[in-house]
């Protein structure tokens, strides 16, 4: 009966992780999507400018991942004085083949002044990738950036390969191109991809795929740091997620009047350096809908780490595989359901993303670089038995 009961609330953690992690994409989108009277002007079309424009605001949606983070250090200090723990952080395994029983290291109370020092290195690379993340996702319809993700098997293999010494077999360099193939079918779905939500300028659709895979390069980059992190520092992966928030943070306060003080430009690039944070908060005013997906935002990027971590703690490496592919799926069937259920007629622009001609290129290679992931963890194996003869013999 326990062991039922403790099954179900695996499985109930799963499906949580799964679900905040699809609507984290989705809330970003909605919030970007969203219109409101604010100070500054934007062109609305046929040389007219207006006050009611929508919320393109990246750095503020930075602002918002950095304070969900956050949240994870504030969880961590709860969890310390309600269950009465000596120590911050859960003790990590070592690693050790001398010993056959699994030996964990002894943690202090609160984090090392070194290691408050060293993580200010993956938060700002974290700050870097986010920007370039979300400028990408202004332009690009939230199932494409998704699956965007899959670019991240591509380099952490070259990361692996060229700095960390890690031989890749034929059926690992098999998976790499299949998944190459994938994102350049997703590419084309995304940029022939016709949404009310999206302009019909191709540069801003094109800018937005560069910065999406930089930021997805980014992000494999600062993952090996963070490995690299949790290995010598022995820090627990929500405590890093706490330590980088807060970083980000801290990080954040100075750009603000830099990103105020900029000139504004038409160009999509122009939102890496430009963002005026008085016309953020007088949108938050007008708006009360917006100022909800941002609290609701917050809390499910918290939501999610912590969910996450458990997942990867207490759960095999499959079924957290299973769940950033079901996050991709999740975010487009959310993003379906939003456009033709839940957005009214004179809904302008409308939530979510509609089906188009290209939505099938799309459902390909979706389906392609999910078998290829698979089969990249070996999770699945393909049924050509000469892809894995090599298994001992390591291609250089």
């Amino acid at each position: 009966m326990a062991h039922a009961s403790e099954a179900c609330g695996s499985h109930f953690i799963a499906l949580f992780t799964l679900l905040t992690g699809s609507m984290n994409t989705i809330i970003m989108k909605m919030q970007f999507d969203m219109v409101a009277q604010g100070t500054e002007q934007c062109d609305v079309g046929d040389g007219i400018t207006s006050l009611r424009c929508a919320f393109h605001k990246p750095w503020f949606g930075v602002l918002q991942v950095k304070l969900g983070m956050t949240l994870c250090l504030v969880y961590l200090v709860i969890r310390k004085k309600l269950l009465h723990r000596p120590y911050l952080e859960t003790p990590l395994p070592l690693h050790d083949p001398t010993h056959t029983h699994k030996l964990f290291i002894a943690v202090q109370e609160w984090p090392s002044t070194r290691t408050l020092v060293a993580t200010v290195v993956p938060a700002a690379l974290d700050l870097v990738q986010s920007i370039f993340s979300f400028v990408g996702l202004l332009w690009i319809p939230a199932s494409v950036y998704q699956m965007s993700g899959g670019s991240m098997l591509i380099f952490s293999a070259f990361i692996s390969v060229k700095f960390m010494h890690v031989h890749l077999f034929l059926y690992n360099y098999i998976s790499l191109a299949l998944v190459a193939f994938a994102l350049v079918l997703v590419s084309i779905a995304g940029s022939s991809h016709e949404s009310e939500s999206a302009p019909s300028d191709a540069w801003n659709t094109f800018v937005g795929m560069v910065f999406i895979l930089l930021s997805r390069l980014g992000y494999s980059v600062n993952i090996a740091i963070e490995e690299y992190f949790m290995t010598t520092l022995h820090v627990s992966p929500i405590l890093q997620a706490g330590m980088e928030g807060v970083w980000g943070l801290v990080l954040f306060v100075p750009l603000v009047p830099l990103l105020t003080w900029t000139e504004p430009g038409p160009s999509a690039v122009a939102k890496i350096w430009h963002e005026d944070f008085v016309d953020t908060w007088a949108k938050l005013q007008q708006s009360p809908t917006l100022v909800g997906l941002v609290v609701v935002y917050v809390l499910s990027i918290a939501a999610y780490n912590v969910a996450a971590n458990w997942v990867t703690k207490h759960m095999s490496s499959i079924v957290r595989s299973m769940i950033e592919n079901g996050r991709t799926l999740g975010v487009w069937v959310i993003g379906l359901f939003l456009y033709y259920v839940c957005s009214r007629p004179a809904t302008s622009p409308k939530m979510g993303e509609p089906w188009t001609s290209s939505s099938w290129l799309e459902v390909v290679g979706f389906i392609l670089m999910v078998v290829a992931t698979l089969a990249y963890k070996r999770v699945l194996r393909y049924p050509c038995v000469s892809f894995y003869r090599d298994d001992f013999a390591p291609i250089h």
